[in-house]
């Protein structure tokens, strides 16, 4: 698992340092009215992209983790590609219908309506890519995996440079970007082929993936509340302005999921392995394991971000979007209590009981609504911020204790409160080099994360919260 986890995190990494570059461009092409547009965009993908997969990118992983062996699971991977296919063109035929009640839902105007069907269009490319790359975490051919998401999200990021700082539209950018999409997918297509043939199409075991598949849905669409609705509040409460600068701070507080996502990606095809094999013990163990390296990781990498957050945003943005900076310490804690949900949400999926689930993520979209309403009109950024926060915790605290009475895996409080000590004292030393260090731009930023990376580190191995042997043994693998 080791070794998978590190060429999706190496993928992770460069991904999650392209903002540094994308963010520039993009609020120095567009205005925060613009950039508030392009925002709305990615978070009405988000949301209606997991509607369009149906759940069927988890449900492969589940119920196909034995591979391919059999002509069956070939023809169902199939099935179910073209099963989404159908599905999103429909959604397409009545989103250009309705483009402009979508308009006006998505950035409250109806003049805007072609950015509204390029946005389902968008989704439709985004949902066919995120169930075709599935494949490759089925056969866990990760570092195939990594180097295909890797290549997208590149080629991507290329795209969101070159685009805004030539031609200065939103709507030329979409449609390179839903453009590169499709050549991925129709890539992943070829690229299984060959691997594992053509066995048809058939319909015959639909109803098994949509039962496990369609509970997971409203999952996806109330995680979404939690995380995004604010934006659509600001839209309708604020304006699109408001919206361009609290995502500029969301884009650089979301750099936290370098952290767990390449954990989560590798973990649930690892553990439903194992679960399917009747190895509970080591279910445990693996996600006891990535509980305690994700926290490691990710706790002094919230604190560091939240203290340099204003020299980051005055780096990578323009004055417009200065606002942003006092939003990051909110959203990277929300952030953090996102990696928490996930890695232990994909316990809580190893048995077919997602209907409790739907539950929690219910009750964390709601109380994420009735917090935005009450706060967004009069807090703006700062309420949208908080709403996720709150929201965030709820959803974690509730996954976390599901998941522990499924697995009985141990979560390592006495560790944790060790890491949390350790990137104290790297914050504390961070402020006290301000009286040495007097340097500004890339140079401080640099002199201070190398600081903060020493002080921390130094601090896990006198407390033990990381042994030599680890890290020796780390190497090793």
């Amino acid at each position: 698992m080791l070794t998978s986890v590190l060429w999706v995190t190496i993928a992770r990494i460069i991904l999650g340092l392209t903002p540094l570059i994308t963010l520039p461009a993009l609020t120095s092409s567009f205005t925060p009215e613009w950039y508030g547009v392009w925002s709305q965009i990615t978070i009405t993908i988000s949301f209606v992209a997991p509607l369009v997969g149906l759940g069927f990118d988890t449900a492969v992983i589940r119920y196909f983790a034995t591979g391919f062996d059999n002509k069956e699971n070939i023809r169902d991977f199939y099935s179910l590609a073209a099963f989404i296919g159908i599905f999103s063109l429909v959604l397409i035929l009545l989103a250009t219908i309705a483009s402009n009640t979508f308009s006006r839902i998505m950035f409250s105007s109806s003049e805007l309506k072609l950015y509204a069907i390029l946005t389902f269009i968008y989704v439709m490319a985004q949902g066919l890519y995120n169930y075709v790359i599935s494949y490759f975490r089925v056969t866990q051919s990760m570092r195939t995996y990594a180097m295909f998401d890797m290549a997208d999200g590149l080629l991507n990021a290329l795209i969101m440079v070159i685009v805004p700082l030539k031609f200065h539209s939103v709507a030329g950018m979409v449609t390179a970007l839903i453009s590169n999409q499709c050549l991925f997918v129709l890539i992943f297509l070829i690229f299984i082929y060959r691997n594992i043939g053509f066995q048809g199409l058939s319909l015959a075991n639909i109803a098994k993936y949509l039962k496990y598949g369609l509970p997971l849905v409203p999952n996806s669409l109330f995680l979404w509340l939690v995380n995004s609705s604010g934006r659509y509040f600001l839209t309708h409460f604020r304006g699109l302005a408001d919206v361009g600068v609290y995502a500029a701070g969301y884009t650089i507080a979301n750099t936290m999921t370098l952290f767990f996502m390449p954990i989560s990606i590798v973990l649930f095809p690892v553990i439903s392995k194992l679960w399917g094999e009747g190895k509970k013990e080591k279910v445990a163990a693996q996600i006891t394991a990535a509980n305690r390296w994700y926290l490691i990781l990710a706790v002094p990498g919230a604190f560091g971000l939240s203290y340099l957050a204003k020299p980051i945003v005055d780096l990578l943005s323009t004055k417009d979007f200065a606002g942003g900076a006092d939003i990051i310490f909110v959203l990277t804690l929300a952030n953090l209590l996102y990696g928490v949900y996930q890695i232990n949400l994909y316990g809580a999926l190893l048995i077919e009981k997602n209907l409790k689930l739907t539950g929690f993520f219910a009750m964390a979209g709601v109380l994420n609504l009735v917090l935005n309403f009450a706060m967004v009109p009069a807090f703006g950024l700062q309420g949208a911020a908080w709403a996720m926060l709150c929201s965030f915790l709820f959803l974690a605290a509730a996954v976390v204790r599901w998941a522990k009475s499924i697995i009985n895996f141990h979560f390592d409080w006495r560790g944790t409160g060790k890491v949390l000590l350790s990137a104290c004292a790297m914050v504390g030393a961070l402020f006290l080099s301000e009286k040495f260090v007097h340097l500004q731009g890339i140079s401080y930023l640099i002199v201070e994360i190398l600081l903060g990376v020493i002080v921390y580190g130094f601090c896990l191995l006198a407390t033990r919260t990381v042994t030599k042997e680890e890290l020796l043994s780390f190497r090793r693998s």
